[in-house]
């Protein structure tokens, strides 16, 4: 944590998607000498559970710090529905406009460089990562760490799923 507290800086913002406010983070490298390439971190979990904003002092711990100490810009949604977001967590649905959302934002971003960016993610994250790189032309690279890919298997590996899913969906 005193490592990435000293090279990063890490922040939590709102910005509005589909008219709700969602609650989003950043981490970057401190001293920035030029424009940076952005990657977008999509955590895992649905709504609340495993949140980057769960546990606060986890946000210097989270795989986004590796990924910014290696020069880039990485920003994150907690979702609608997820940790001071409002809405109701789709799973894949209408949230991926709330990814959508942070990449017009990073756009704006004088220290972010303007071009097609890498999306990563775990678990659900790896599967929000996935739909957006169908979805989105910007997407240059996906990065998942155990993504969801099928939902009917998730369920018989895991049957504790089918209460999560059959909420969502």
């Amino acid at each position: 944590i005193k490592e990435n507290y000293n090279k990063l800086n890490a922040y939590n913002y709102k910005y509005l998607s589909d008219g709700l406010l969602i609650s989003g983070f950043v981490w970057l490298p401190k001293n920035i000498k030029e424009k940076l390439p952005v990657v977008i971190w999509n955590r895992g979990g649905t709504s609340e559970f495993s949140g980057i904003g769960k546990n606060r002092g986890s946000i210097f711990t989270d795989f986004s710090c590796e990924l910014a100490k290696n020069n880039t810009i990485v920003m994150a949604s907690e979702y609608r529905g997820g940790i001071d977001s409002e809405g109701k967590d789709h799973r894949g649905g209408d949230d991926i406009n709330d990814v959508v959302k942070i990449k017009e934002i990073a756009n704006q971003l004088p220290m972010c460089k303007q071009c097609k960016s890498i999306v990563a993610g775990f678990s659900r994250g790896g599967m929000m990562s996935y739909l957006l790189a169908k979805k989105e032309p910007w997407v240059k690279a996906v990065i998942s760490l155990a993504g969801t890919t099928d939902l009917i298997d998730s369920v018989k590996e895991r049957p504790e799923m089918y209460e999560v899913f059959k909420e969502a969906f």
